[in-house]
Order: structure tokens, then C-alpha cells, then sequence
């Protein structure tokens, strides 16, 4: 919205109901996402760090949601820098 003016209608979307815990692990773990030259993946460790200081344990099918999660993110911080 800085940069526009607008906000993208896409941030107005709701969570799909069911999802907003893995969503919110999701949101406070990519505030450890590596930054440097580009960004960089959520590592496991940083999963397993996160889950033993909150006491919140993922199931294997919301860890695979999670990272496919990242994934996509990644894959359009990597479009976007390409167009750049």
C-alpha cells in the first residue's frame, strides 16, 4: 500500500477455516526467514526451535502445509525479482 496507494485484494482474503493455526505458524516463523541477497526458505531448524519454545507441535500433514506454504511464497519473491 506504500508503494501504490491501494491494497492488493488479495491481503483482504479470509483464512480458510481450519487453517488459521497454520497459517499464524506460518506468519510468526517467516519473521526468521533468512534476509541477505535474496529470501532464503525457512529452515527445519527454525521449525523445531519454534515448536519446542512455543510448545506447539505440527503433525506431518501441517509441517507439509507449512513448507508448501513457503514454497509458493519463494517461488513469487522469485518472480518478483526477476521482473525487477
Amino acid at each position: 500500500m506504500r508503494n501504490t496507494g491501494r491494497v492488493d485484494e488479495r491481503l483482504l482474503l479470509e483464512c480458510p477455516r481450519g487453517c488459521e493455526s497454520i497459517w499464524s505458524a506460518f506468519a510468526q516463523l517467516g519473521r526468521s526467514r533468512p534476509r541477505g541477497l535474496g529470501v532464503g526458505g525457512i529452515a527445519f531448524a527454525e521449525i523445531e526451535a519454534w515448536q519446542r519454545l512455543t510448545g506447539v507441535r505440527l503433525s506431518p500433514w501441517e509441517l507439509d502445509v507449512l513448507t508448501e506454504i513457503d514454497a509458493r511464497v519463494l517461488a513469487q519473491a522469485g518472480k518478483k525479482e526477476r521482473k525487477a
